[in-house]
């Protein structure tokens, strides 16, 4: 669907400790943390904004977060649209978090289209979801060296000194560089850091109440899905937890989100679920063992999620005895899921699209 009409453009960057201004003579790029200091575990967003300061529209812009999901995958940091550093006052790198699974469908940053003179489009990356926030207090800095953005435009720009393509698209490839933002890191604080969360589901929950759709994934994944949501959906840490539940699923509803957005949600539950909270996530189950009915290997519905089906043999394995006691029943009911088989990394049916 995309590639008739988007081509990379390799825009190569070190960002401003304030919102860096990058400008070529058609869009103006601005990147900045959501925030310049949080409290250690606090999830944050990358911004990127994108500005067509040209006297032309653009016809489609598009930033990427993709890699090559079929080369060597020791080699995958290699290939990366986005490549994003954090490092700590003594220049030391900071370790990327180890994903139960990155899925094709989150590829796609920011997708939008037409762009028009003076129109700004803006985007949000979950930095929390490359990089734990769970650090200790002090200064960091926060390197974007590299992001990918698609974009084309139509009809020509002739002060770009473009050759006549009879209307056909014509797509850019450009570079920026500038300076590291800045990221100061206080110590944990369980009150605060419970604050921050509920301020930030309060947001979550007007937007699950206000669906968005970009008509790319079907309200699944990270296009359809707002900020305020995968924030909360893609953090790490035990105080996530009651949030994550509370947005993964509704009683009347099932399941909110397919299997790809939300398997990394179901690894920090498995991670860092209390008992009480195990018990709260169960009642999902309820049902799941009879909708499992399908011949397909790969099975998924708004009463079936594969990810809590793996959670709880997970739990079952290596959980405690009184865990053990509570999942033994369902253990016996569900088959034992894949976490993250191929069709979910790599965008292919039934957790992708043929475009």
């Amino acid at each position: 669907m995309y590639t008739s009409f988007i081509i990379y453009i390799l825009l190569f960057m070190n960002i401003s400790s304030s919102a860096n201004q990058l400008n070529k003579s058609y869009i103006k790029c601005d990147i900045d943390l959501s925030k310049k200091e949080i409290i250690s575990g606090e999830p944050i967003n990358l911004r990127f904004s994108f500005t067509n300061i040209s006297s032309k529209e653009i016809n489609s812009i598009t930033l990427m977060d993709a890699y090559d999901l079929w080369g060597d995958s020791n080699n995958r940091e290699n290939t990366e649209c986005m490549k994003i550093i954090i490092k700590d006052s003594e220049g030391n790198d900071i370790p990327r978090r180890n994903l139960l699974c990155r899925p094709d469908s989150q590829r796609i940053i920011l997708l939008s289209f037409p762009l028009k003179p003076n129109e700004t489009v803006f985007g949000e990356y979950p930095l929390h979801l490359r990089y734990s926030t769970l650090l200790k207090p002090g200064q960091y800095h926060v390197f974007v060296n590299n992001i990918d953005v698609w974009y084309n435009y139509k009809p020509l720009f002739p002060e770009l000194g473009d050759p006549g393509t009879n209307g056909e698209c014509i797509s850019r490839r450009i570079a920026f560089s500038g300076k590291p933002l800045a990221l100061a890191i206080k110590p944990y604080d369980e009150k605060k850091l419970v604050a921050s969360y509920a301020e930030i589901m309060e947001k979550a929950r007007d937007a699950i109440l206000h669906p968005i759709s970009s008509g790319v994934y079907d309200k699944l994944d990270y296009l359809d899905i707002a900020s305020s949501i995968r924030t909360i959906l893609w953090a790490e840490g035990p105080i996530a937890i009651p949030f994550q539940i509370e947005i993964l699923y509704d009683s009347e509803e099932g399941f909110r989100y397919w299997p790809p957005a939300v398997v990394n949600t179901w690894d920090n539950i498995v991670h860092y679920a209390t008992p009480e909270q195990i018990k709260n996530v169960l009642v999902m189950a309820k049902g799941m063992g009879e909708e499992r009915n399908s011949m397909r290997k790969y099975y998924y519905s708004s009463r079936y999620s594969p990810g809590l089906a793996w959670a709880i043999h997970e739990w079952n394995t290596n959980g405690s005895e009184e865990i053990k006691e509570l999942t033994q029943e369902l253990v016996e009911k569900l088959p034992e899921e894949e976490p993250c088989p191929p069709p979910m990394e790599r965008g292919t049916l039934p957790y992708g699209k043929n475009f």
